[in-house]
């Protein structure tokens, strides 16, 4: 039995270790960003979510964020602890409720300037063009 050649990853490349290294990619950009005000960019994007005024449901925020539900509590705690987010008993059916307090609020807003730098950065490295087509692939991925 002859052995035949192995395929080069390039012949068929992985969609999925593609999108979660340009996304670890990407996420690291953003948390750095955030580094002189303290947030990861999950605990800023919970918090950009927040600051419209309406609290949400765990499970809301989470399939919101695109996270399991103990990956979105983990990323609570420490918002929680600062107390830039508070829970609340205000949900239907006793769910609990997740809303932004005044200080959320205030470490939004000295946040959001280093986002969209950060934003900008990565918006300069591709056109217009090619930006609508990675959100539109990126939905496609999605399902959406």
């Amino acid at each position: 039995m002859k052995d035949s050649p192995r395929p080069s990853p390039a012949d068929n490349p992985c969609h999925c270790f593609a999108l979660r290294r340009a996304a670890r990619t990407v996420s690291r950009e953003y948390s750095e960003v955030m580094g002189p005000i303290g947030l990861k960019h999950t605990q800023f994007s919970l918090l950009a979510i927040l600051s419209y005024g309406e609290q949400q449901s765990i499970s809301t925020l989470a399939e919101l964020l695109g996270l399991e539900r103990t990956s979105l509590t983990r990323t609570l705690r420490p918002l929680e602890s600062q107390r830039l987010v508070e829970r609340t008993d205000e949900g239907y059916r006793r769910q609990k409720m997740i809303r932004i307090t005044a200080a959320g609020m205030e470490k939004y807003e000295q946040g959001l300037p280093l986002w969209q730098a950060a934003q900008a950065r990565l918006n300069a490295r591709l056109t217009g063009d090619e930006r609508a087509q990675l959100h539109a692939l990126l939905d496609l991925a999605q399902g959406v």
